[in-house]
């Protein structure tokens, strides 16, 4: 898409100046010559190498100067567990003073040349009265408050073992609070870290802050799976784990066979094994996760999508655009945490959804993917329970039998396949149960449903036809910003919109 415009960006660049930069720059090319950045609009970013080069200079602190935090999470990606810190200047979802003084001030605690003069001018700065000290020090030797002293030569690191429960409790708190910018006492022990706006992005922050306070590393889907100060607490208390209480078996056999390009094939592995989980008529769906407040009504109550890890941070960013403006909550499915048992079929799986939906009010189901397939059949059924459901939002839903949904499969799963970040939020019982739902909804057609229904359709194809299989119910349908991933991702403001004007119209 880029090559059309690179004859009149060239012309445009080669009528600058270029000089020797001052700071030094890890770049593969010669920074004043203009085809450099001509060639740079069209080849691929060196990210990893990039930074790993830093990291062997020695740089041991890096900030991101750039409108969010995207850089700043994908280090540990590159760099593993030992990867230097990461500050962005600036983040898409807070006001932009507040993030560049709070990432100034970070910036602070870990160098010692930072010059605040441009930001505290002389003639403000206020003297310290002269009154007499009293010679106990009160500046925390290192870690944060709760930490137990530990001798200068050993790790700044306590291992969490060695917190008190209170204290522990409190270190986890103050890391919360900090990375989603609450004060510790709003951040309530079982109060779900999603409904103060925690995301991907903010999760990689919040690990990489526990680990340098406890020097345990607290694995992804523990922020994935209805994240709390308690639940993180309890994790931490169990130390370093050097397994995964579900297994890791079945995980590692679906990655290669997507790998190899056989993901039909994984697939039918999953439901297999699936088949010898305990399954139930009178499954039992997981609390409503709240995700944002808000006073408008109908309240959004958000169903996701089969593919593990199921997660309802799905709709995190969803949430975060319609924050102080409307609720939304999360519907966890049944049968991907341990101890969870599966649906049994079809109508089990609905019933269980149906009856977590809250009753005290009108609701509009918001399903992404195949979670659409649910949100359907959910709000039929609260129609014909004499329930209220103003209507049923799909987001880039295409019906199970359309042949772009295998070609989809495809690139998505070999993609995640590949991505060791991905493949950390899952184990064999979050897999076995997508194996599961998936293979119960082969054989499911979306029939005629009173509830008003909007399809936002992503304006990219991912992959398969460009012609889409028409959604078979009735329903408006809309094209959205994005594709598949990004659509709830970083278009997903734009979504939220497009939701608003729907439900107002």
């Amino acid at each position: 898409l880029m090559e059309p415009m690179l004859a009149d960006f060239r012309t445009v660049v080669e009528s600058l100046s270029f000089h020797q930069p001052r700071i030094p720059m890890v770049s593969g090319g010669e920074v004043t010559d203009p085809e450099y950045w001509v060639e740079h609009v069209r080849r691929p970013v060196m990210f990893a190498d990039a930074v790993s080069t830093m990291a062997g200079q020695g740089v041991d602190l890096f900030i991101e100067a750039g409108p969010d935090g995207v850089l700043s999470a994908l280090l540990p990606d590159c760099l593993g567990d030992a990867a230097p810190p990461a500050v962005p200047m600036l983040r898409r979802d807070r006001p932009e003073p507040l993030t560049a003084v709070a990432a100034f001030a970070e910036a602070a605690v870990r160098v010692d040349d930072i010059d605040w003069s441009a930001f505290f001018p002389v003639q403000v700065r206020t003297r310290l009265p002269t009154y007499a000290f009293q010679g106990r020090r009160y500046w925390p030797e290192r870690g944060l408050p709760g930490a137990p002293q530990r001798p200068a030569s050993e790790p700044d690191a306590a291992p969490a073992t060695e917190y008190a429960s209170d204290d522990l409790r409190e270190v986890v708190r103050r890391a919360a609070a900090a990375v989603l910018g609450y004060p510790a006492a709003e951040v309530g022990d079982t109060t779900a870290l999603t409904e103060l706006g925690l995301t991907s992005l903010t999760a990689v922050e919040l690990r990489q802050r526990l680990r340098a306070a406890t020097g345990v590393p607290v694995p992804a889907a523990a922020l994935f799976d209805r994240a709390s100060v308690q639940t993180l607490t309890d994790e931490l208390r169990g130390g370093p784990r050097t397994d995964h209480p579900a297994g890791r078996a079945v995980v590692e056999a679906f990655r290669q066979e997507c790998l190899a390009g056989r993901v039909g094939e994984g697939m039918k592995l999953l439901a297999d094994v699936a088949a010898g989980r305990a399954r139930t008529a009178t499954a039992v769906a997981g609390e409503l996760v709240p995700l944002a407040k808000g006073p408008a009504r109908p309240m959004l109550v958000c169903l996701p999508s089969f593919v593990a890890p199921a997660s309802p941070m799905q709709f995190g960013r969803l949430a975060a655009s319609m924050r102080d403006v409307r609720s939304v909550s999360a519907l966890p499915l049944p049968g991907y945490l341990p101890g969870e048992e599966l649906a049994a079929d079809v109508p089990a799986l609905v019933t269980a959804m149906a009856d977590r939906v809250p009753h005290g009010g009108e609701v509009l189901l918001v399903g992404y993917s195949s979670g659409g397939w649910l949100a359907h059949a959910v709000g039929a059924e609260l129609i014909a329970r004499g329930l209220p459901c103003a209507g049923v939002v799909l987001l880039d839903t295409v019906p199970p039998a359309a042949p772009e949904l295998t070609a989809l499969q495809d690139v998505l799963f070999r993609d995640m396949a590949g991505r060791a970040e991905v493949v950390e939020l899952v184990d064999d019982i979050k897999l076995t149960a997508m194996g599961h739902y998936m293979r119960l909804f082969e054989g499911w057609r979306p029939g005629p449903s009173p509830v008003p229904t909007l399809l936002l359709c992503a304006e990219r194809v991912l992959a398969g036809p460009a012609e889409r299989t028409p959604w078979p119910a009735p329903h408006v349908a809309v094209t959205a910003k994005g594709d598949h991933r990004s659509l709830i991702e970083e278009h997903a403001a734009a979504a939220a919109q497009t939701i608003e004007r729907w439900l107002t119209s």
